[in-house]
């Protein structure tokens, strides 16, 4: 093939794209790493071409891990659509590739799921490639009690490639967001001038803020896909090594993965500055969150026990689901 028609068969591929099969969603400190490390041990490919990541992904969010792309209608219809399909060109020819994925940490507000649906669930195509989406779910507190621990940890590092140094967080600061909260205020807003948008105190108090719209969410993935909505739990993957590879493999059709060792949920454990998820300082944030939570938490278990037969009180702070 000569360089001419080589450049047209690129451009050609990167316009037609290609239709994710699986989709990952999940806040952040929740897993989405280790499930693409399941997937990627059952035959699947995520991470995009070069050129999609030179032309798609650096200018938009200057990195190419996930692709991330926006919640709107612009992003999943029509030329937005196209746009995305572009980020998976090409992938699923790989040699190792049984199918394609999309992980992402920004499907994760109610609005996401309809716009998802109509982007990628072909009703017309009923042997279109997409397959279900798998949405990471970890215990609120822990999760950003987590985020504090990372930041801290990226605080002492200062090798995360970031434009800034976050600034260190205690406990005391993420129980002084959880205190605001507790009283119908809310700990972090864009745009706000503070000294929460001018450190990591940001990521911890969108987090702590995020976690509240968590039935919506889960109430939206389950009316848009129904039995192609699965919802894992972190903290019960961190138990049971192969509750995660053996639901890829029964969702996909896919004999199961030998089970291997990968990142845990919450992985800073061992690095310095990390604090454990247990003693007074975490308690006292469970105490303090405990009216704010407690009814998300209840809500949340009723539904996936309906959809899933998943108890999420097995696995989640234990505090939260008593009704004394």
């Amino acid at each position: 093939m000569t360089r001419a028609l080589l450049a047209n068969a690129v451009v050609h591929e990167l316009a037609t794209g290609t239709v994710p099969t699986v989709v990952i969603a999940g806040v952040g400190k929740c897993g989405t790493n280790y499930l693409a490390g399941v997937l990627d041990r059952h035959g699947g490919i995520g991470s995009p071409p070069h050129d999609a990541c030179k032309s798609l992904l650096m200018p938009r969010q200057g990195y190419c891990d996930e692709i991330n792309w926006p919640c709107t209608e612009w992003h999943w219809r029509g030329n937005g659509r196209h746009t995305y399909l572009q980020h998976f060109a090409r992938l699923g020819n790989h040699s190792a590739a049984r199918f394609v994925y999309d992980q992402s940490t920004s499907y994760v507000a109610p609005v996401c799921p309809p716009l998802i649906a109509s982007a990628l669930v072909l009703r017309s195509q009923p042997k279109a490639p997409f397959r279900a989406v798998f949405l990471m779910l970890c215990d609120p507190v822990r999760a950003a009690w987590s985020r504090m621990n990372d930041v801290n940890i990226d605080s002492i590092y200062k090798d995360t490639g970031q434009s800034f140094a976050w600034a260190q967080i205690t406990p005391a600061d993420v129980i002084a967001m959880a205190s605001l909260l507790a009283v119908g205020e809310r700990p972090f807003k864009w745009g706000q001038s503070s000294r929460y948008n001018l450190s990591g105190e940001a990521t911890v108090g969108a987090q702590l803020q995020f976690q509240l719209k968590l039935p919506l969410l889960i109430q939206s993935y389950i009316a848009e896909f129904n039995s192609s909505f699965v919802p894992l739990v972190s903290e019960r993957a961190k138990q049971q090594p192969n509750y995660v590879p053996t639901a890829v493999a029964q969702t996909l059709g896919l004999p199961r993965a030998a089970s291997e060792e990968t990142k845990s949920v919450h992985s800073q454990a061992g690095s310095p500055g990390y604090l454990s998820s247990s003693g007074d300082e975490f308690d006292a944030l469970v105490a303090k969150l405990r009216g704010v939570y407690a009814p998300v938490y209840r809500k949340l278990r009723g539904q996936l026990w309906q959809h899933r037969g998943e108890d999420l009180a097995k696995w989640w702070v234990p505090e939260m689901f008593d009704t004394s």
